[in-house]
C-alpha cells in the first residue's frame, strides 16, 4: 500500500479547501464526487464523504483504488486498500472539533522553514464587501505581509507581497451552481510590471465548502453530485474482517 499523498487526494483537500471551510454541524453532512479538470489531460475524479469532523476520500492511484479515513477529533487516520482487503491505523494527537473543522487562522502549518516566521494579529477587524475580516502580519519582521483574513470563509480576503503583488478577493453575486446558492467569487493577481490575473471561487454558505475553483492557465476543481444529509457512520470505519497491518516503520537516515 502506498501512502504518498496521490494528485486526486491533493485536489479534493484543495476543492474542499480544508483552508477554507469550517464543518461543525452534522447538518452540512454530506458526499461529493471530485473533480480536476487540467487542459489536455484526463479528469482526476474522487469521492468524499463528510459527517461532523470526519472525512472519508476514495480515489484511484496508478490503477489501484485506495481510502482515505480521518477523524481527527479521535486523532485517527484510516488507510485502507479494497483490492486485498486490508488497512493500516494511525493514531496521532486528538484535536478539538474547532481546530479539526480546518485552520482557524492563516498562519502556516510549523515546520522547520516556518520556525521563527511572524503570525499574529494586528488591529481591529476590516469590513470588506460586508464581511468582517480579521488584519494579520505575516513573514519576517523586517517586511511582513500583511493580510486580511476570512474567518468564516477562512480564505484570505486581500494580501499585499513585500515585493508589491497584490492579491484580492472581489464578492460577485449569489449564483446557481448545480443546484446550489453559492457565493461566486474573482481573485485578482497584480504584480508590478507585469499583466493581471484573475481566477474564480465559488462557495457554497451552507455547507461552508468551496464548490469551484477555476484556475490560472485553464481548468477546474469542483464539487459535482453534491448529496446534502446524513452520511453512514460505518463509512469512517474499517470494514469488518478486513485485516489490520502493521504501520511500516520509518526509513532509518543515511550516515555519511
Amino acid at each position: 500500500m502506498s501512502f504518498r499523498k496521490p494528485a486526486i487526494l491533493a485536489i479534493i483537500l484543495t476543492v474542499f479547501s480544508l483552508s477554507a471551510p469550517a464543518f461543525a454541524q452534522s447538518a452540512r453532512d454530506f458526499t461529493a464526487t471530485a473533480v480536476q479538470t487540467i487542459p489536455k489531460q484526463p479528469d482526476q475524479i474522487g469521492q468524499i464523504s463528510k459527517s461532523d469532523s470526519n472525512m472519508r476520500f476514495e480515489y484511484r492511484q496508478n490503477g489501484t483504488t485506495l481510502v482515505k479515513i480521518l477523524r481527527p477529533t479521535e486523532g485517527v487516520v484510516l488507510m485502507l486498500d479494497p483490492q486485498t482487503q486490508t488497512y493500516i491505523e494511525f493514531i496521532g494527537p486528538a484535536v478539538s472539533p474547532d481546530v479539526a473543522d480546518g485552520p482557524t487562522s492563516p498562519c502556516p502549518e510549523a515546520t522547520p522553514e516556518t520556525e521563527g516566521l511572524m503570525c499574529e494579529r494586528s488591529g481591529g477587524d476590516v469590513s470588506v464587501y460586508g464581511v468582517q475580516a480579521q488584519r494579520w502580519l505575516l513573514g519576517n519582521e523586517q517586511q511582513p505581509q500583511v493580510i486580511l483574513w476570512d474567518p468564516l470563509r477562512r480564505k484570505t480576503l486581500w494580501q499585499k507581497f513585500p515585493e508589491g503583488s497584490l492579491m484580492r478577493m472581489s464578492f460577485n453575486a449569489m449564483v446557481d451552481l448545480s443546484g446550489r446558492q453559492t457565493e461566486y467569487w474573482t481573485i485578482d493577481y497584480t504584480t508590478p510590471g507585469q499583466a493581471p490575473l484573475s481566477a474564480d471561487w465559488w462557495f457554497d454558505p451552507t455547507l461552508r465548502v468551496v464548490v469551484r475553483e477555476d484556475l490560472l492557465g485553464g481548468g477546474s476543481r469542483r464539487l459535482e453530485n453534491i448529496q446534502e444529509g446524513p452520511v453512514d457512520p460505518a463509512l469512517f470505519e474499517a470494514p469488518a474482517g478486513w485485516q489490520k497491518q502493521d504501520v511500516p516503520a520509518t526509513p532509518a537516515p543515511i550516515s555519511e
